[in-house]
């Protein structure tokens, strides 16, 4: 063992995935954690990168202009956190959600530096823009209008999955719902080496329908 430690707040903390973070030379300098957290104290004052315990306020590092990422009131919200490599300093921390109940499900990055964060959300209210903004909703980012991922949500106990990409300055370059008229849950991410993203998860939706999961060069439907 060379490194542990704890990370989370006065509240249920808990770490659902990870990935690594590559310069543009393919040089290992990042480790980002993401998961789930009910803590809703913040700090008073939020430093980067965080040297001190934070008396049990969630861990918040450099969000930059991601206030747009709010704390759920109490309830369940997604995070992602950077670990810079060699140091395992955290320099940046977010918290991840709207309104509503979200769940961060998956990581990963692509050759780029961008990092991708996958989920499940009950945040039902948008925001058409890659902005901030503090009105609780979910941003949708560059994501052609909405042409081929259908947000026709009813409420609690359905949830969508969602998709979100940075860059490596963590500034929000893409976002977007994916989900049909039920129940979405989005469970994996992973990109390959040409940059290709690819997405697993579970749905109640209909398919394929106008308000259901898109299918797109499935061949053969037998075996969906």
């Amino acid at each position: 063992l060379s490194w542990s430690t704890y990370f989370g707040g006065e509240q249920d903390d808990r770490a659902s995935a990870i990935a690594l973070g590559y310069d543009l030379q393919g040089n290992l300098n990042a480790l980002y954690v993401g998961g789930n957290t009910s803590t809703l104290q913040v700090p008073a004052t939020i430093t980067s990168p965080i040297t001190t315990a934070t008396g049990g306020a969630f861990p918040l590092a450099n969000p930059s202009s991601s206030t747009y990422f709010q704390s759920t009131n109490g309830q369940l919200s997604g995070f992602t956190s950077k670990f810079d490599i060699p140091s395992f300093q955290v320099t940046w921390s977010t918290f991840i959600g709207g309104e509503g109940i979200d769940r961060l499900t998956g990581l990963a990055t692509n050759s780029m530096g961008d990092l991708y964060v996958v989920g499940n959300t009950r945040t039902s209210q948008t925001t058409l823009s890659c902005v901030a903004n503090t009105q609780g909703t979910f941003p949708i980012c560059n994501a052609n209008n909405f042409s081929y991922i259908d947000n026709i949500f009813t409420g609690a106990p359905n949830e969508d999955g969602f998709i979100l990409r940075l860059n490596p300055l963590h500034q929000l370059t893409w976002s977007t719902y994916l989900g049909g008229e039920a129940l979405e849950l989005i469970q994996s991410i992973d990109i390959d080496a040409m940059d290709n993203v690819f997405i697993g998860g579970r749905t109640e939706s209909l398919a394929p329908n106008a308000s259901g999961i898109p299918t797109l060069n499935a061949n053969f439907p037998a075996y969906f």
